[in-house]
Parts: C-alpha cells; sequence; structure tokens
C-alpha cells in the first residue's frame, strides 16, 4: 500500500488518517507506535495502521535525524511516499535464561 507524506505525518501525528465524518473517526487508523530507537544521529519507529473498510492492518517504518534538543527531520522531508507493507498479529513464544535460586 502506498502512502503519501501528508498520510505518514497524520499516522505519526495524529493517530490515523481520512477522516470519515459520517463515523467521526479515521478509515486509517493507527493502532500501535513503536518508541523511536536511537541510533546515533538517527532513530527509527515502526507504527502500525488498520484500514477500517477490509480490517487489514500495515507497517510504516519512519526514521528521523537530528536531536531532542534542536529540531527532528522525517523522512517525509525526503519523500513524496511510503511503501507500507501488510501485516499481521502473530503469538511468538519467547525462552529465556533465569537465575535458579538456591534452597
Amino acid at each position: 500500500m502506498i502512502i503519501t507524506k501528508e498520510q505518514a505525518k497524520d499516522i505519526v501525528f495524529e493517530g490515523g488518517y481520512d477522516w470519515d465524518e459520517s463515523k467521526d473517526e479515521f478509515k486509517y487508523k493507527t493502532v500501535s507506535e513503536g518508541n523511536w530507537v536511537d541510533d546515533g544521529k538517527n532513530s527509527y519507529a515502526t507504527f502500525i495502521f488498520k484500514a477500517k473498510e477490509t480490517g487489514k492492518y500495515f507497517r510504516l517504518n519512519m526514521g528521523r535525524g537530528g536531536s531532542y534538543h534542536t529540531d527532528y527531520y522525517y523522512d517525509w522531508e525526503y519523500m513524496d511516499e511510503f511503501d507500507c507493507t501488510e501485516v499481521e498479529k502473530v503469538i511468538v513464544e519467547v525462552k529465556s535464561w533465569k537465575a535458579v535460586e538456591e534452597k
């Protein structure tokens, strides 16, 4: 799914895009906002949004540069459109090691 930079801004900052006046809600609603992960001067986050009409979910990967102390420059300043991938929620089993308590 291709979205415009204006739609990407709305997913990141407004919680969705394409307002449906009759239902008083977004047609494409942000359902998960990833934390910004710092990587030097750049940071990245993943946003998941849902197309209300079809029930499908899509992933938007967003990058930004700059600093908390100055200004951030987001990917939409350099890109006109974004290719969002259809995704689905899955259950993932995680195994981990923990310390054995002495008796």
